[in-house]
């Protein structure tokens, strides 16, 4: 039998049988040590993520008034554990491909990155309806493409579902972490909107909250059968244990757990096995370097949100005048940082979720 090979060249399926046993264990070794890699490392954040969210359950159920105590601080704490997984944004280009980071690249890609926030922030403050609205909605794509992909990519082989169901799996989780918590505590949720886009006040008073948070219940119910039907039981489980922590935690708790120690640090492991210097490690169960790496990086950023908020905290009376008067500017902020981070974070999933189509075998002729 003559295989046929590209440039017209022919072999015998001998000859090519024996160059696929010289290459082949070393080439799969390499190609499955990035996927093992991220195996690793999101299965290991999952397990963390899952047990602090039910950790905050416990404490919601059994002893409630420690989220009320302070529910501000654990907010700030959220916000300093998620703040490094946006920090590592300008490495993502260069992790995802065999490019160098030249300092010019860097500052050009670092220039866009600030210029379009700058952008985001100068339209939020302007036009804070139109841009609350967009900030929402762009959340909540955020939010439900990031649960999405990371369980896509945490498979033996990272798939992507059918577009209908990865499509309500994304307005699932998406609206269960944006939606729920402004549906199931309007007291609480209102207040902090109306400071963002003062001409929303009406609204938000119109009454809509039990009938959006029954929707999104009943979406969660369905994407959950959907999911476990599929055997993507993990998922399924997952959408039905964070409806669970915004429903029966306050939002500002709820929303610091899920941000800190959901969302933020399934990401970092995320970035930590896109950057090729981990890959051996964590394919070998390791985390430790990993873990050092993405605190060099993260570091700066980090440093300086946790120096604003300590300073703020320090100040007797200026935590509760920040949370009233400066949090309209603190969420144009975020939704300046978040639109940037939205592209980026974007150009990953198109990159780590490309499924290669099945590769037809080499033609053959008798």
């Amino acid at each position: 039998m003559i295989v046929s090979i590209p440039g017209g060249r022919t072999r015998s399926r001998a000859a090519v049988t024996r160059v696929a046993a010289a290459r082949g264990p070393a080439a799969a070794q390499a190609g499955d040590q990035p996927r093992a890699a991220m195996r690793f490392a999101l299965r290991a954040a999952t397990t963390a993520s899952v047990t602090v969210v039910l950790a905050a359950l416990l404490v919601g159920v059994l002893a409630p008034q420690l989220w009320a105590a302070a529910p501000w601080l654990v907010f700030g704490v959220g916000l300093v554990l998620g703040v490094p997984h946006g920090a590592l944004d300008h490495l993502v280009p260069w992790w995802t491909s065999a490019r160098t980071r030249p300092r010019r690249a860097m500052a050009a890609m670092m220039a866009g990155y600030l210029t379009l926030a700058v952008l985001a922030f100068t339209v939020a403050r302007a036009w804070p309806a139109p841009a609350l609205a967009g900030f929402l909605l762009v959340s909540l794509l955020h939010f439900g493409a990031g649960e999405a992909a990371i369980d896509s990519l945490r498979r033996r082989r990272p798939d992507r579902p059918h577009p209908a169901l990865r499509a309500a799996t994304v307005l699932a989780f998406g609206a269960t972490t944006v939606v729920i918590p402004m549906a199931a505590r309007p007291d609480v949720a209102n207040p902090v909107l109306q400071a963002f886009a003062p001409s929303t006040g009406a609204l938000l008073a119109a009454g809509w909250q039990p009938a959006c948070l029954v929707a999104v219940t009943v979406l969660d119910l369905v994407v959950a059968v959907l999911l476990a039907g599929t055997g993507r039981l993990g998922a399924a489980g997952e959408l039905l244990l964070l409806a669970a922590l915004f429903l029966l935690v306050p939002p500002l708790p709820a929303f610091a757990v899920y941000f800190g120690a959901w969302h933020g640090l399934r990401h970092l492991a995320r970035l930590a096995a896109t950057d090729p210097a981990n890959a051996a490690d964590l394919a070998g169960g390791r985390l430790l370097r990993p873990v050092r790496r993405l605190a060099v990086h993260a570091a700066a950023p980090t440093l300086a949100v946790t120096a604003a908020l300590a300073a703020i905290w320090a100040v007797p009376g200026l935590a509760d005048h920040v949370a009233r008067g400066a949090v309209s500017a603190g969420l144009a902020v975020v939704f300046a940082l978040t639109v940037p981070h939205l592209l980026v974070v974007a150009v990953l999933d198109r990159r780590q979720l490309r499924v290669p189509a099945p590769v037809d075998s080499h033609r053959t002729r008798h």
